[in-house]
């Protein structure tokens, strides 16, 4: 009896560990790829390796001289973004400066304009890309809250929503998670080969 008990633990750690050792596996590869790409990247581009979206393989961010964000799906890079891809944004203070850890989410600040007002839009991860999905304004006004829908004459529409449907929609996209500042490094040799670990 204990000798059937202890084959059944054993196949269970076996079914357990199997999914790690492929994570790592693919971990690895994307590390690889990723630290190939940079080296190929002006010397003044930023970059930094971060767990984006919701499995344990990391994704690369890369600035200069655009801004584009990669991860590893089917044992390949895949640009899941691009500051080019989006209409209604100016590059002049365009950042992306905060993430939600494995939860497919960032936050970028976009160029407002007017003195004394700020912003922020929060992307998601769909179909295959990130795209925008909520944003935030604040002004002498006031708070404004937005959502984000493909519109008829541009890419993405904001539409006026409450605090409380904001809050809402980012609670269903990130659940209780706290945003996590990006640290970026400039593209040397010794960042990559500290930061792109393999």
């Amino acid at each position: 009896m204990k000798s059937v008990a202890f084959v059944f633990c054993m196949a269970l750690l076996g079914q357990m560990l199997l999914p790690a050792a492929q994570v790592q596996a693919a971990s690895r590869k994307a590390l690889k790829a990723y630290k190939n790409y940079m080296q190929k990247q002006s010397k003044d581009s930023i970059f930094a390796v971060f767990y984006l979206d919701k499995d344990s393989v990391p994704d690369l961010i890369y600035y200069l001289p655009s801004k584009e964000i990669y991860t590893w799906k089917n044992n390949q890079m895949k640009r899941v973004y691009s500051f080019d891809l989006y209409s209604g944004e100016m590059p002049e203070g365009h950042r992306i400066t905060y993430y939600y850890k494995k939860k497919g989410a960032f936050i970028t600040i976009p160029h407002v304009g007017v003195a004394g007002c700020s912003g922020e839009n929060y992307y998601v991860y769909k179909n295959n890309k990130y795209v925008p999905a909520l944003g935030r304004t604040k002004s002498p006004e006031g708070v404004k809250y937005w959502r984000y829908k493909p519109g008829k004459y541009s890419k993405y529409t904001p539409t006026a929503i409450t605090k409380s449907q904001f809050h809402k929609a980012l609670k269903k996209q990130v659940g209780t998670k706290k945003a996590t500042k990006i640290k970026y490094y400039s593209n040397t040799a010794k960042n990559r080969n500290k930061q792109i670990c393999k």
